[in-house]
């Protein structure tokens, strides 16, 4: 089992998709795409990792359980109201290593731009000379 599925076995995915405070959200990624792309990813303990579109914030978990504790996960998306809720849940399950923020991550975030990983896809002028850069979209 990779390092992906033993995080996915810690992350209750239905926690995220239909939390009882704030309700079912269609914003969210399928499993089925989330997993394979976080494993071609490889991240590792102590990254800092950006992610655009904070969706219902299962993947943010995750990401925040792959790269640990000592590891920061900064997530971006333009709709306010995904990432107050996704950063009360977050409080909720006790990440203290991710953050959300209401942002439109084309511009780029420049307030936390020396991130090791990025995903899925952030800016190439802000992705150090090592990070990586994966998005599940085509296009």
């Amino acid at each position: 089992m990779n390092a992906v599925a033993l995080a996915a076995e810690q992350v209750p995915e239905r926690h995220y998709t239909h939390h009882e405070g704030r309700g079912p959200t269609p914003h969210r990624s399928n499993p089925v795409v989330i997993h394979p792309e976080l494993t071609t990813l490889d991240l590792q303990p102590h990254m800092r990792v950006a992610e655009y579109g904070t969706g219902s914030g299962y993947s943010t978990e995750l990401i925040a359980r792959l790269i640990g504790p000592e590891g920061e996960v900064t997530s971006l998306d333009i709709d306010a109201y995904l990432t107050r809720w996704t950063n009360v849940i977050h409080h909720e399950r006790g990440l203290d290593n991710v953050r959300c923020h209401t942002a439109d991550g084309t511009a780029g975030f420049l307030e936390r731009a020396r991130t090791t990983g990025w995903w899925p896809g952030a800016p190439l002028r802000c992705c150090p000379k090592h990070g990586r850069t994966r998005s599940p979209t085509t296009g």
